[in-house]
This record gives C-alpha cells, sequence and structure tokens, in this order.
C-alpha cells in the first residue's frame, strides 16, 4: 500500500484537496458534514495518536494510570493500535505491546 496525501487537507465544494490536488469527492445529503469530519480526522490524526502515545508510553513507565483503571489504558493501547495498525491487536501494557501484537 502506499502513503496517504499529505496533509493538511482543505474542502473545496465537494471535493477534498490538498494543494490543488483532488484527495477525494464527497456527496450524498450530509455532504458538508462528512467532509468536515474526514478533514478534521486526516489533519489531526498524526497529532493525536503521537500524544496517545506518550500518554501510554508515560503510564507505562509508572506503572498505573493516574485516576483510572486498567481499562481507560486498555483502551488507550486499543485506539493507538488501531490508527497505527488498522485495529489489528487487543492488548495491554506498553507503546510496545499495542504496536507488537497482530
Amino acid at each position: 500500500m502506499s502513503e496517504h496525501t499529505v496533509t493538511p487537507w482543505i474542502i473545496d465544494g465537494h471535493q477534498i484537496v490538498y494543494d490543488d490536488m483532488e484527495v477525494c469527492r464527497v456527496s450524498g445529503d450530509a455532504w458538508e458534514a462528512n467532509a468536515a469530519f474526514i478533514v478534521r480526522a486526516c489533519n489531526s490524526h498524526d497529532e493525536l495518536l503521537e500524544a496517545c502515545k506518550q500518554l501510554v508510553e508515560a503510564a507505562s513507565h509508572s506503572g498505573r494510570v493516574i485516576g483510572y483503571d486498567s481499562q481507560v489504558f486498555d483502551r488507550a493501547c486499543a485506539a493507538v493500535a488501531k490508527a497505527d495498525l488498522g485495529g489489528l491487536a487487543a492488548f495491554s501494557g506498553s507503546v510496545e505491546d499495542c504496536t507488537e501484537k497482530s
């Protein structure tokens, strides 16, 4: 699989574009809301993934997730794996655990 088109993406009519290059077309009754959601999600993906990885890493080093139980940690690990590997694994533990099991 090739790499996705770099971000940031913007909405231009029914198109989502990067630097005047069409990434995709959006249609349907809710096209504006869907296009806005796609652009927000894609443009924030890398930052959100990195923040989750840092939180998981910090929690795994401290041996606990402050103020929460292990289910929150497991959900963070699952979110990291889903964003990083397409959701191939269920796991708990450190970032390495999140990204190594598939």
